[in-house]
């Protein structure tokens, strides 16, 4: 089994049982605008380059640039594999017990630096500091580059485009690197004392 999705890490790394007990699927009203917001951004190139340039995440100059585009993080060897587009393009029974999986909804690179981006379409107090964030931490590392700016966008249906980023250094990387590999054997204990019948 494979380690929590990108997306699940903060919940993780608060109480790691939540990612071992069984799981009760629930769409929210929130999650599924999301998920409209998504396609919609996929499908419109113009509009989302505009988004992210009104709040104030200016497009890197000459950077290649990747939308949906999903990845898988060892936290045992540091390794990024890419695994398509689009988020229905893996299957997490052919990923290691040692990968987080996670979709960037915008990737922008060139040789040297990254600008990784998540759309949130929910309400902004429920989403973690950008510094603080396991989600944009997994963005930067997958991101491959020693300069990283992992963003935060959130487009609300009747309200201006806006952001929250950090800015990453090789430090700030390796920071990241540990607090995976901390998380990781988190998870694993807590999903070992459930096969033993124990509270996590």
């Amino acid at each position: 089994m494979s380690l929590p999705s990108a997306s699940s890490l903060q919940l993780a790394a608060v109480c790691a049982g939540s990612v071992a007990l069984p799981r009760v699927g629930h769409v929210t009203e929130a999650a599924q605008r999301g998920t409209e917001k998504h396609r919609e951004l996929e499908l419109d190139t113009e509009k989302a380059d505009w988004l992210l340039t009104e709040a104030g995440l200016v497009p890197i100059t000459g950077a290649v640039v990747r939308r949906e585009a999903a990845f898988a993080y060892s936290v045992g060897t540091g390794a990024v594999r890419f695994l398509g587009y689009g988020r229905s393009s893996y299957d997490t029974a052919n990923l290691a017990d040692t990968e987080i999986p996670g979709t960037l909804d915008y990737l922008e690179q060139t040789n040297s630096d990254a600008q990784a981006v998540d759309l949130k379409a929910g309400r902004p107090e429920y989403v973690a500091a950008a510094a603080e964030s396991y989600q944009l931490g997994f963005a930067a590392l997958v991101a491959e580059r020693p300069k990283v700016r992992a963003a935060f966008l959130f487009v609300a249906d009747e309200e201006r485009p806006w952001a929250r980023w950090v800015d990453l250094d090789e430090w700030a990387l390796d920071e990241w690197r540990e607090k995976m590999v901390r998380l990781a054997a988190n998870v694993g204990a807590a999903r070992a004392a459930v096969a033993r019948g124990e509270q996590p």
